[in-house]
């Protein structure tokens, strides 16, 4: 007998690892428009602070005139949570207009395109433009999938820039706190 160790079986592992992912990504949907609802709650609830972070800053520009970079930075946050909000709206309209599509073909099935007695021409064109009921459900799971990756791209955007203008302004704020010390 050897006394090398022979390699686990990793294809029964990998295989139920697979099939576990492929069930998470179909059944995750419920969670997906919970979070993004109560998000979109929040970050409107959240509008109100901004304003008042608005008169803060102004306040603060008349005392002591070396914070204009600030106003840089709050534009981009107010840009990035409005872009969020828009994001996060566009994104529950179209969960919602998918959740329907799922109930309506559980009732329905399949499209029947000779049932509206339409002109063979426009029947055809139709089903090249619409094709398949599951088909159209499969395009809306995709763009509700890339549009919850695009509602995090404003966020990661504005968050960058922020960091930025706070690193080019770092001696703005040393100063500040020295002239303070004296």
């Amino acid at each position: 007998p050897s006394t090398r160790m022979q390699p686990k079986d990793t294809k029964h592992k990998d295989g139920h690892l697979k099939n576990w992912l492929d069930s998470l990504q179909q059944e995750s949907w419920q969670l997906e428009l919970l979070i993004s609802g109560f998000s979109t709650f929040l970050l409107i609830q959240g509008l109100g602070w901004f304003e008042g972070l608005s008169y803060d800053l102004a306040l603060l520009e008349q005392q002591s005139g070396r914070f204009g970079f600030l106003d840089i930075l709050y534009y981009f946050g107010k840009i990035g949570w409005m872009s969020l909000i828009v994001s996060l709206l566009f994104r529950v309209v179209m969960r919602g207009l998918w959740i329907a599509a799922v109930g309506l073909r559980s009732v329905s099935g399949e499209i029947d395109y000779t049932a509206f007695r339409f002109r063979p021409r426009y029947v055809q064109r139709l089903q090249n433009g619409i094709g398949s009921f599951d088909d159209y459900i499969n395009r809306l799971e995709r763009y509700c999938s890339v549009i919850l990756f695009c509602v995090f791209a404003p966020v990661l955007f504005s968050g960058y820039f922020r960091l930025y203008f706070l690193s080019w302004n770092c001696d703005d704020i040393a100063g500040f706190f020295r002239d303070g010390d004296e």
